[in-house]
């Protein structure tokens, strides 16, 4: 039996559609770093900055390390492999601009870059994240996140921009990665 093309070029186009969103599964990173983000700020609240950037010293690649095997399992069991390079790139862009921004600030005793640097790094990367991932809402938390501890810096809380914002943003990306989790094709 000959299938009309038109009728075959639909079921292409499904099967194309089904793997994407098999691909699209990006709840764990977000649960993950966004538990993460919020462990570090109750700790930058309670023991200080210093702290919280060791704290993100070992547990950033860790979670990156941690990200990337499960993302190995994942594409290995299913028999279809996504190109990691775009992701690997993002990742990588996010913690080195958040380490050069955080302790280069710190040690030039800029304040500004410190607090701000690591936050706004992480708004640039979910920008990335968010069209990688096809996720409006990750790309629009970046920019409302963003602009949120923006103002609070220029309202004259600084400290709360760096520990509440990052707690905001921690809250705000575990909630989109448990959101997204109930959305995803299981395996």
């Amino acid at each position: 039996m000959q299938q009309n093309p038109a009728d075959l070029l639909r079921e292409i186009e499904q099967l194309r559609s089904r793997t994407n969103q098999v691909l699209n599964h990006f709840s764990f990173p977000c649960m993950l770093f966004g538990a993460l983000m919020v462990m570090g700020a109750v700790i930058g609240l309670m023991a200080g900055g210093d702290r919280a950037g060791i704290f993100w010293a070992v547990a950033g690649p860790l979670g990156g390390v941690a990200t990337g095997l499960y993302y190995w399992r994942r594409e290995s069991k299913l028999g279809v492999i996504d190109n990691p390079g775009p992701w690997i790139a993002m990742s990588l862009g996010i913690m080195v601009g958040c380490f050069a921004t955080g302790f280069g600030g710190a040690a030039l005793n800029l304040p500004v870059v410190s607090t701000l640097g690591p936050l706004l790094c992480i708004s640039a990367g979910y920008l990335v994240f968010g069209r990688l991932a096809h996720s409006t809402a990750l790309s629009v938390s970046a920019v409302a996140l963003a602009i949120a501890v923006i103002g609070m810096w220029l309202t004259g809380a600084p400290d709360a921009a760096g520990h509440i914002g990052s707690a905001m943003y921690g809250a705000v990306t575990f909630f989109i990665g448990l959101m997204h989790r109930r959305q995803e094709v299981q395996v």
